[in-house]
């Protein structure tokens, strides 16, 4: 990946502004937008936040995939003003450990997880031609990982396994997806 793009997002971080990061060159309307909470030689990990200023849980992507990354314009300004506004928080650190240049992102993401029951919405395919995987992470290794599907109702869809480093792009405990959660608690409860 360039180190343009690498520097310019660590750059980001060290600032704690919002960017948005473009990763379907096909369809330019669809972005992540967040504060970069860390950034490897091959992936970012972006506190995301939704169009209206509030936690969306995070982001990973890999940097391969970027075709481009916009900061400090009238949407994320907006997003930063709303932000603020409406007193919202990430954690400081969503990866307890020390991330290094050679740190699997999606991994230790995928660890956290499990560790605190959040929903993930893996991907395979940058450009999302394909089917996500949504669910609570069953069981991980550094080489695979089960993922407890659940369906678009929040209904439970039987497992899938994949290996961990065909992820692409994936979303982890965000408000579409914790919908999902709330709805599959009120089916387990009946």
């Amino acid at each position: 990946m360039s180190t343009i793009f690498q520097n310019y997002l660590k750059d980001f971080k060290v600032k704690e502004k919002i960017v948005s990061v473009y990763s379907d060159p096909d369809s330019m309307d669809k972005f992540s937008a967040g504060f970069v909470s860390e950034c490897t030689e091959d992936m970012v990990l972006l506190k995301h936040v939704s169009p209206i200023g509030t936690y969306d849980g995070y982001a990973v992507i890999r940097l391969e995939n970027i075709s481009r990354i916009d900061s400090d314009g009238i949407y994320e300004r907006k997003l930063e003003l709303l932000y603020s506004t409406q007193k919202q928080k990430h954690p400081k650190r969503l990866i307890r450990k020390k991330v290094n240049s050679e740190t699997n992102l999606f991994f230790e993401t995928l660890k956290v997880a499990q560790e605190k029951a959040f929903l993930v919405n893996v991907s395979l395919d940058s450009n999302n031609n394909q089917e996500s995987a949504i669910g609570y992470v069953k069981k991980l290794d550094k080489e695979s990982l089960i993922i407890q599907q659940l369906s678009l109702s929040g209904v439970d869809d039987g497992e899938t396994i994949l290996h961990v480093y065909d992820i692409e792009k994936m979303y982890c405990d965000s408000e579409d997806d914790r919908a999902l959660g709330v709805l599959n608690s009120f089916y387990k409860k009946k």
